[in-house]
């Protein structure tokens, strides 16, 4: 047992020091998982895209996921999308501490928190936590339930900080936040 147990943990550290990219997408994961995850993910050193979309992913997972994302220091894309962040809208304290987490990471350009029911109250959080700094290029928003005042804001300050919005085009001057399956990330 000391034997295997011992080259699974060399295969392990092996392989986790090497990966560029998790992709744990439609796996129907939930806040149990992400923490789990979130306990091994510093291992993953060279990690430069994480992609959790497609899950379960709650609240609680999103408070699990922020404490490595404020410490990663390779991590260039993160990928939320279709997840259950705010628990259907109930909740933004996951959503504040990834803002706040993303804050503090200076290395992610990408990030995907589209379809998450993140709603104004959500999207508020992002802003006020300064989840919109100098590294990210762009971000993908939509299908969150924006009203005129959050979509406005969220505009004024992507445009403020040089970031692109998925699914706006530099030139436009009018938005339709009404959900459709037409927007694309545009730089």
């Amino acid at each position: 047992v000391e034997t295997v147990d011992g080259l699974y943990r060399g295969f392990f550290e092996g392989v986790a020091g090497a990966a560029t990219a998790l992709v744990f997408t439609g796996l129907e994961w939930g806040d149990a998982e992400a923490k789990a995850l979130a306990c091994v993910l510093p291992r993953f050193a060279s990690l430069h895209c994480l992609d959790l979309s497609k899950n379960k992913l709650g609240v609680e997972g999103a408070l699990s996921l922020a404490g490595y994302l404020r410490a990663s220091a390779s991590l260039t894309a993160l990928i939320l999308s279709r997840n259950n962040l705010t628990n259907l809208g109930e909740a933004i304290s996951g959503v504040r501490a990834i803002a706040e987490a993303l804050k503090a990471n200076a290395s992610l350009t990408f990030a995907d928190l589209s379809q998450n029911a993140l709603g104004p109250a959500g999207v508020k959080a992002l802003v006020d936590g300064g989840a919109f700094r100098a590294s990210l290029t762009v971000a993908d928003l939509r299908y969150n339930s924006l009203d005129i005042e959050s979509a406005t804001l969220l505009a004024t300050t992507a445009k403020a900080k040089g970031i692109s919005l998925c699914g706006i085009k530099p030139e436009q001057t009018e938005a339709d936040f009404r959900p459709s399956i037409t927007g694309k990330c545009m730089k």
